[in-house]
Parts: C-alpha cells; structure tokens; sequence
C-alpha cells in the first residue's frame, strides 16, 4: 500500500499527521460522565418514588440496568438530551443530525417515550413512539439493544416490526419498524393516529419508503397538531431536511471518534474481492496494533465466499498467527447470527499473537450498525443499488462506485473507540474526480411501481404534485402507471381498481401479488404461495467452489423439466417433506437459513389471503393441468418479463427488443421458444435468470391488453403472436358462448361483477370478435367456482352434458334448465308451427332461467312466438324502433364517460322495460305487445322489437287501419315514442315492416306530424338517404325487393329471416358487394356456421357477413 495520508473525518486537514484536538474529545468535558455510580441512580430515579422501580414495567431494576446505564451516560448524545426534550416540547417537527456512533439510534426514542409519559400518556392507542429503520437487521439489532436498556422485555413495552414479523404487544410503548412497515400502516391509518412521535432514523439513506414516508408525513403534520416529528440523519447534509419540513430546528450532535488513517491504492485492483481477502490477511498478520477489522462486500454471496476463503488462509498460516472469527453480516442472516458481530474478538495465543474478529458486511454496518473495536476498514469501493431503466423497463441490482459520503462514513467505522486505519482499494485520482458527492436517491434510480401502488391506495390522486422531496423522471412514473395499468391495478382514468386495492394488501412487487390473486382463480394458490415465498428470498442453492460438480447434481435431482420456478417449488416440497431437517440442506447443497425464511413468509403471506378470504386451493397432483395451471399464474404476474428465442438463436425480450442470455444457473437443459423471467441481471452479458417455459396462446389470452398486436412493434416476435392468434380464431368452443351470455346478462341483474371488469370484457368483444379471448377474459373475471361450467366448456354437444351440469348443483341447476331450453326450442324451431302446448312448456322453463339470462331467454322466446303466431296468424303485422340513446346517457348519467357504454346502455335497456311493462298491464289490450331482443349493437344503441296486432288502437281512441295504410304507421309510430318517454330528438330511424311498397310509402308521406321528429337532421324527408344504419325485419318471400329497398336508404341492414328465405339471403348476398348484419338463430344455422368455419360455434351476438371477391363469405373482425 502507497499514497499514506492521515485524516479527519469532517474531511478536512488531508495529509497532516496531526491529531486533531477537535476530534479526540475528552471524557471530561461532559460532567455527566464524572457521575459516579452512586450518583447514576439517584440521577435515574429522580421522580420516581421508588428509586429501585422500573416505570415502564413495575419491577426492580436488574442490576445489568446500572451497569448498561453507565455505559449509555457516556456516549456523546447524553449531554444533549435537556436540549432535545426542550426542542421536542415547543416544536412540531426537529431535524437531528448525529454522527454514526453517537447513540442517537438508542438514545432519542427512549428520550421521546419519556416525553410522552411526561404528558401522562401511558401505553395505548395514540400514545406510541415509532422509530423507522431502512433495514430489517437494524430494526431488530436495535430494538433488542434498548429493550436491554430499558430492563425491559423484548416484543413487550419495546418491539420491532418488520416484514414478515411483527414482535410487539398491547404493551408496546417504543417499536422499531422499517420504513416500508410503517408505510404500510398508513394505508389503514392514513394519519397514524396510535404514534405520538414518528422518529425517522438514517434518512439520509432516501429509501424509497423513507422518501414516500417523509411526504405523507408532512402531510400529516398539517392535520394533526398534537404528533411529533424527529429526522435523524448520520451526514451533514441535513440542511436539505430542514427545509422540505418548513425550516424546522436542526440539533447537531457530535461523534466520538478518532482520527483515522486513509490508505489509497496506486493503480485500480482488477479484483476487488482478491485484494479484500490479500489485505484482510496481511492486516491480522502484519499489524501490530489491536483491533478488529471490517470489510465492506457487495452481497452475500461474495461475504460467504471471502469468509471461507480467509478462514482457509488464516488455518493454513498455522498457530504463530492469532486466531480470527470472521463473522458474516448481511439482511437475511436470522438474529441470532446477527448479534455476533457485537462479541469480544477471541482472546490473544500464548505467543502474544494478536487475536482479532473480521466483520465482512455489505452497508449496513456505514450507518445502521455501530460495531465496536473495529480499529482498521478496508473499502473496496462498492456496493450493490438498484438500477431501472425506464425506456427498457429493466430493473436490476447491481455492482455501482459507491460515493463520497459513503466512503466518508467508511472510514468513520474505524475511529470509534481508538485512532484508526482505513485501507481503500481505489484510486485517489478515484475518489476525486470519478465518485459522486452524494449517493442518488432511490427513488430516482427504480422501478416505482410499488410505490405508486402505495401511494394510490393511501388515496393520492395527483401523483405529479405529491410532494417528492426528489420528484422522480416522468418517464419512470408513467411507465409505473403503465406497468400497473396492465396488470389491472390501475383504470385507464388512474383510478384504483378493486383489483389493485387488494394487491396493495400484500408486502410484495405488484407483479407477486397479481400472480398471487390470480392463483386462486386457476386453482393452484398453494403452490403459487409456496413459489412466491421462495422468491422472496436470496439463492437457496449453494454452490461451494471446491464442491461446484457436486452442488450442481444435487440441483439436478430437484430440476424441473418446465423451468426454475417450479424447480423452486420441487425443493421448497422437499423441505418440508424432510421435516425441515438442517442436515438435509447440508447434504443436498440447500440453505437451511433461505427456506425457513421462505417458510416465515409463506405464513405471513398465507394469513394475508385468508384475511381477504382467497381461497388456498390446489389441483389435483395427477391432473395434467397441475403444472399447467401454475404455470399461467405466473404469465399472469409476469407476461411483461418473456423472451422470444429468434431464429438466429438469439432470445430478445418482447416488446422491448433486449438482446438477452438465459443465466447458466437456469435448469433448463433446453432453449424454449418463449421464457418467462423473473428477473434481468446485467453483468459482462445480459442475462434472464429464474426462467420458465411458457406457451404464447397464454400470453394472448391472459394478457390480450398488453399483448395486442396492433400496438406490437414489428419483427419475429410479432409474426409469431399473430400466426398464434390467428390459431385461436379458430379453436372456439360452445363454452365461450356461455361464457360471454352469461357475463352479459348478468350484467342486469348486479352480480359480483365490477364495472371495470365488465368493460374491460365487452370490449374485447366490441373490438375483436374473438370468443377465444372474451372466454379467458369472462372466466377470469367470474367470482363463483369455474366447476359448474368446465362440463359445457367444450366442442361436445349441450345435451351430453346435461347430466354432468345437473349434478353441479346451484349454477349448474340454471344451467341445466338452461340447456334444456336450448335443446328444446332447437327441436321446435325445426318444426315450421309450434302449437300452445310446446309454447307452454318453452314460457315454464323460461320463467325460471329468466332472471340469470333475460336476454338469451328473450331471444329464444321471441324466435318461438314468431312461430306460434303464424299459426294462429296473431302475428299480422312487426315493426322495429330504433334508438339512439347515446345522448339521453349523457344527460342523464353524469359518470358515462364514454358514449356507447356497453355496462350502462344495457342498465338503461333494463330501466326502460321496466317502464314499458308498468303501463302494459294485463287488464289493457294495447297495440303493444313488447318482447326484448339482445339489445346492444357495437355502438352502444339498442333494438326494440314489437309485435303490432290490428285493432289494437281502436281501444286507444284510434281509428282502425289497415296494415298498408301510411297513417296508421305514423300513429302508431307516434304512439311508440309517446309511450317510452324517451325524447323525440334521439328517435332516428323507425325501421318498417314485411312490405317494402308500403313501406317506400311510408317513407315518402308527407303526413308525418312534427311532434314525431323535430330536428330536422333526423327528418326522413332529409336525411332518409344518408342513415348509416338500418333494420329491416323481413319474414316476406320477396327479399330482392327488400334488399334493394334497404340498399336505398341503407348503408348496412340487419335481416331475420325464417329457413325459408334464410339459405335464399346467403345466396343473394354472396351475388353482391354489400354488408349485411344477420341473426343466425334459425334451424339452417349449423349449416351456415360449417360453411363459414367447421370448427367455428360462434355466440349468440350481431355478426357481419362480407362477400369477399372470391364469392367465399367471412365474417368481419371489426364492426
């Protein structure tokens, strides 16, 4: 080592040898350190009638308290606590700076738990003291270290609350939480009404949680006067705090520390980690001072590594050296490990060696963690932080310069109890010209889609203007919200869904939590839960350097064919099926301390989905659709992480056209076309790791949002998806009708079925015609069980079902007289009459299914009577009105935002039948005899068919007419829109009957009353010839003249037509160049449909046909 410079920690005075008299700070200045221990516990028990009484707990003080209390009187934050309790008393909020070491983490709390019993508040609702902490092994190091000096028990008066584990009681009065714990709380207590004092420690670290944390509570601050607000913060850049909190007073207190020796390197180490491990060893061997050494690591692979490597050294090196512990420390050791780094190094050997322990950490121990007696730090220069690019939406961890404030604090590590040495492996040309000042917040450098999750269910609507104290790049933000729109947390308006909400319950990524719900629905939620926890946690497979072959067959033995998820979901089985036995672990290479881990947060995540009541279910093991079914959970998660495997053997990320490496831990021993990932690693290469294969019918099916074609950039990936979708196009089932009349109809009759949901399936219907994709998205958005439907959710025929559906009990009852409606009113329609008996039999089972498919049953009524009425020739005479009501929607729902809403057309269709059979009732023989067809066309408007007997207004003050005659058309016409109350401005077209002379006649009167039609735009006389859209209802033998009568004034017609003429119309169509809408529900429909598709059942719905130049028949995608 080269380039010796002594200096002092404020960074000032570099290359003087000095000590400076600033920095060593006498033990005598404070004449609290001269009290005696006498003295002590009378200054302890001042008002407190029993001096040995311990006030938080009512018992006798242990005589650890005393000896603990001496050591807490001497750190440099003592003789600053009347000034404090005095800022506290006449201040709402205090910015704090303390430098590591100076007790401020211990002291402040336990001062503001005396604050608030000062007040007379005890233990209880509004009377806690919350200290945050960024990391989870802080938060419990911490809080067992003041339940110490407070003689307290931990998890009783004094606790911690961290994720995955919360040990506090109805006693607590101080808790020690992370960040992210108490931001969760928030979501339930937007004002955190239960604290007294919110202390937020270590904010100079800008977490993402602290950050969020800090804005919600000045908010906080402004509506509730009685909370108090302490920032702590280990730097000196504190001025900022001061002033995003409104210039609140800032304490600084001072460190007790040592000046320090810092070591620069002469050239840059190619390998950080070898010259780590080289000067750990050469410092135990070569120093002569005492004093335990701490190495600053990246993570914990590389801390396990570099342990076992300088134990090997240090054995190899005999007994004439001392002994060193080396001692890991990193977020996920359990506590017990944890708390090892505070014990005695071991003691010298008989030789006056010197014996030392070696702290080899990642950052916790720059601020989180003060170890005492380290005396010499060695600082590679790195660490690893959370990088996102937003135009790739690539997140990863990765190994970045660490900056200068770090470094700073680095070096402080080794002047706590004595002057020490710091041995940088950089460059001091480095540190000045290549390090930055400051460490980038977090939330400037990541992925915000948890953190906009949060904030919309703490019920921030303005995201732009939340009061960031560094407001992120608008790209990442909106590529948060994206990411959240696509996972359907998030409207397209910004708005919460009810999905989303339930998704910000869980302590997980967005894309967990969604995989984790949608589980349910899949029924596979144990095993997804079991997945999820075992990616919540690091590696659990360990591969040591001297046994990697041996490691790597035992990994093998858990591999799944399919991919690294369900290898995880392999070993976490295995652990538990041995009894979660340790020597297992050792001897299949697995790390027992990862999956009980996993364990604790498969509980925590488990009791999460019971709170909700998410059912934990699980397919049968033997069902093919066991692994089949999980892995769909996951695409539903993470469809926005797949890779496409190019034709040059290349895999490219999809949509964002990453050139990527699946990652050599990966147990897939082959190249599946499209990968799922779970993460994206950037080193030398970039690399997916945690991989699946997937199918991409999945990918079109469960995520036709994000996957849709139109919006897909072009390339490989997009001709693939779109010959898969094309494929789907054709793999319809009768399924997917019942599926989409069922989600339809139920809209009318308000089942568990939000509005989002239901818009969000209609639309696809409107847009695409694709029953393959309606079908996923009905079925994923249904709440009962899917049982009941799976026997009819195939290519067989309704009627081999019955049985299977009958016996589904509930649901498959209607469905059951469901399908023998259909089956009974399919034999019927063959029939050319039906008589009153069969009419009978169809109205009894209608009655019953009715109220859970009005609008199939309707359908099926209407086609029977037609029937029925031709027989008995009651049927004279049909008329059609069609209405726009787009503009009575907007006038009279102020929350359509939309025009043609499909959820409220049909709430509004309802509303108006309602009306319409109030004023028919049975006592009066109106002309009107009203029977609902399927109402919404693609534009939101609806239909109304009415069956129109002579006579009728005869009992109405009319005067009889004929059926030919144009007066009694404009009647009754009149009567029509008099009777539905809807404004006469929206009535656009009246649609006429099975004459097209009559009604040319009809048309071309100049009779007609201006009350009918007032707006001259919709006049027939003027814009008769420019409608868009027309109906014609044509039971006549004549459809040329009524094809040409609707060609006339019509740009599209709609047709039933009886068998009769049905085949004759397809015929006639495919001799011109027209579009004609049709309704295929007559006996020739099988036929139709084996024309068009022989493996095509397309639903009940509005269709087009389009003559194609070949003379061959399709039906439109879009309409």
């Amino acid at each position: 080592m080269s380039s010796r410079h002594r200096l002092d920690l404020d960074g000032s005075g570099r290359g003087d040898r000095r000590r400076s008299p600033n920095r060593r700070r006498s033990r005598s200045r404070s004449p609290t350190r001269r009290t005696s221990p006498d003295s002590a516990k009378q200054t302890a028990a001042i008002g407190n009638m029993k001096v040995q009484i311990n006030p938080y707990n009512n018992m006798p003080y242990s005589n650890r308290y005393w000896a603990i209390w001496e050591k807490r009187s001497q750190l440099p934050v003592w003789e600053y606590k009347e000034k404090f309790m005095e800022l506290l008393r006449n201040n709402q909020c205090i910015t704090l700076v303390g430098e590591t070491g100076s007790g401020k983490t211990t002291q402040i709390p336990q001062w503001a738990v005396e604050w608030v019993k000062m007040q007379g508040h005890g233990a209880g609702p509004g009377r806690l003291v919350a200290c945050t902490q960024p990391r989870r092994v802080a938060a419990m190091s911490v809080a067992t270290r003041v339940a110490e000096e407070m003689d307290v028990v931990l998890g009783q008066e004094v606790g911690y609350s961290i994720r995955f584990e919360d040990c506090v009681s109805e006693r607590t009065i101080l808790k020690y939480c992370t960040d992210g714990m108490l931001l969760r709380e928030a979501m339930n207590s937007p004002l955190l009404d239960k604290y007294k004092v919110l202390i937020l420690d270590e904010a100079h670290e800008r977490t993402l949680a602290t950050d969020i944390l800090m804005g919600l509570i000045k908010e906080i601050v402004r509506n509730r006067a009685d909370i108090k607000v302490v920032i702590m913060s280990a730097t000196l850049d504190a001025g900022k705090f001061q002033k995003y909190f409104e210039d609140c007073p800032l304490l600084s207190v001072p460190g007790r520390t040592f000046p320090v020796e810092i070591f620069f390197t002469p050239e840059a180490e190619k390998d950080y980690l070898e010259a780590a491990i080289r000067t750990v060893i050469q410092i135990h061997v070569c120093e002569e001072t005492e004093g335990d050494i701490l190495l600053f690591l990246t993570g914990q692979e590389e801390i396990e590594e570099a342990c076992k490597r300088i134990d090997r050294e240090i054995q190899n090196l005999g007994n004439d050296v001392g002994i060193l512990n080396c001692i890991p420390l990193y977020s996920t050791l359990p506590p017990n490990a944890q708390q090892r780094i505070f014990e005695a190094p071991p003691p010298n050997r008989p030789n006056g060696a010197i014996s030392r322990k070696c702290v080899v950490s990642t950052n916790i121990a720059e601020t989180s963690l003060t170890i005492d007696g380290v005396v010499f730090v060695i600082d590679p220069g790195f660490s690893k932080q959370k990088v996102y690019n937003p135009r790739i939406r690539v997140e990863s961890l990765l190994v970045c310069p660490i900056s200068k404030a770090s470094a700073m604090q680095r070096a402080g590590r080794a002047g706590r109890t004595k002057p020490g040495k710091c041995f940088r492996l950089y460059t001091e040309a480095a540190y000045k010209s290549e390090m930055q000042d400051q460490t980038y917040p977090e939330i400037l450098r990541s992925n915000l889609g948890s953190v906009v999750l949060q904030l919309k269910k703490l019920g921030t609507e303005d995201l732009v203007h939340f009061d960031f104290m560094d407001p992120p790049a608008p790209e990442t933000l909106m590529r948060a919200l994206e990411l959240l729109n696509y996972l359907q947390a998030i409207n397209d308006d910004g708005e919460l869904t009810e999905l989303g909400s339930l998704m910000a319950e869980f302590p997980l990524d967005p894309q967990l939590a969604k995989m984790l719900i949608t589980s349910t629905e899949l029924n596979c939620s144990n095993e997804i839960l079991s997945i999820t926890a075992m990616l919540s946690v690091p590696q659990c497979f360990v591969r040591p350097n001297e046994m990697k072959k041996e490691a790597d067959e035992s990994k093998a033995r858990f591999a799944h064919i399919d991919g690294d998820h369900l290898t995880l979901l392999n070993v976490y089985h295995a652990f538990k099926q041995n009894q979660e036995d340790p020597q297992w672990c050792y001897q299949n290479f697995i790390n027992y301390r990862t999956m009980k881990t996993a364990d604790t947060v498969r509980v925590q995540l488990a009791r999460v989905m019971d709170k909700y009541n998410l059912r934990r279910v699980s397919t049968d093991f033997k069902s093919r659709d066991y692994y089949l079914n999980i892995r769909k959970a996951l695409v539903a998660g993470f469809f926005m992480q797949v890779a496409h495997l190019e034709r040059s053997g290349h895999y490219v990320t999809v949509k964002d056209n990453q050139l990527v490496n699946l990652h050599p831990s990966t147990v897939l021993d082959h190249k599946p076309e499209w990968a799922l990932y779970n993460e994206f690693v950037l080193t030398t290469k970039n690399f997916i790791r945690t991989v699946t294969d997937v199918r991409p019918e999945w990918l079109l099916t469960i995520a036709p949002q994000y996957y849709d074609l139109a919006n897909f950039p072009d390339g490989d990936t997009k001709r693939k998806l779109a010959m898969v979708y094309n494929t789907l196009q054709k793999t319809s089932s009768i399924g997917v009708c019942f599926y989409i009349i069922r989600v339809k109809n139920e809209l009318s009759i308000g089942l568990q079925i939000s509005d989002e949901k239901c818009n969000a399936l209609l639309k696809s219907i409107e847009t695409s015609y694709n029953e393959k994709l309606a079908f996923t998205q009905a079925k994923s958005i249904q709440y009962r069980s899917a049982d009941a439907w799976k026997p009819i959710a195939t290519n067989k025929s309704v009627e081999t079902n019955l049985h299977a559906v009958k016996s589904g009990g509930g649901l498959g009852n209607i469905l059951f007289e469901l399908t023998s409606l259909i089956g009974i009113s399919s034999q019927l329609k063959r029939k050319p009459v039906i008589n009153a008996l069969e009419f009978n039999t169809i109205e009894r089972i209608s009655t019953k299914v009715l109220p859970v498919f009005p609008a199939l049953v309707s359908q099926l009524r209407i086609e029977l009577l037609q029937k029925h009425a031709i027989k008995s020739i009651e049927l004279n005479y049909k008329c059609c009105v069609y209405h726009n009501i787009t503009q009575y929607l907007n006038e009279s729902a102020n929350h359509i935002k939309l025009l043609g809403n499909y959820f409220q057309s049909y709430k509004y269709f309802h509303h108006l039948r309602n009306e319409i059979r109030q004023w028919l009732t049975p006592d009066s023989s109106a002309f009107l005899r009203a029977e609902m067809m399927i109402p919404i066309d693609h534009r939101g408007h609806f239909i109304v068919c009415t069956h129109v007997r002579r006579g009728d207004f005869a009992e109405e003050g009319h005067t009889t007419h004929t059926p030919s005659d144009p007066k009694f058309t404009r009647e009754a016409t009149e009567f029509l829109v008099r009777k539905f109350g809807v404004h006469q401005t929206v009535v656009t077209v009246i649609v006429l009957g099975n004459d097209p002379v009559w009604a040319h006649s009809v048309f071309h009167d100049k009779a007609w009353p201006s009350s009918v039609l007032q707006t001259p735009k919709y006049s027939f006389d003027h814009s008769i010839n420019t409608l868009s859209y027309g109906v014609i209802i044509t039971p006549s033998t004549a459809p040329e003249i009524d094809l040409a009568f609707s060609k006339t004034f019509c740009s599209a017609v709609l047709i039933t037509a009886p068998s009769s003429t049905f085949g004759w119309w397809l015929g006639y169509m495919s001799q011109r160049q027209t579009n004609v809408f049709y309704r295929d529900i007559y006996e020739s429909r099988d036929q139709v449909i084996q024309e068009l598709s022989p493996s095509d059942f397309y639903p009940p719905e509005w269709n087009m046909l389009r003559t194609m130049p070949n003379g061959k028949i399709e039906i439109a995608k879009n309409v």
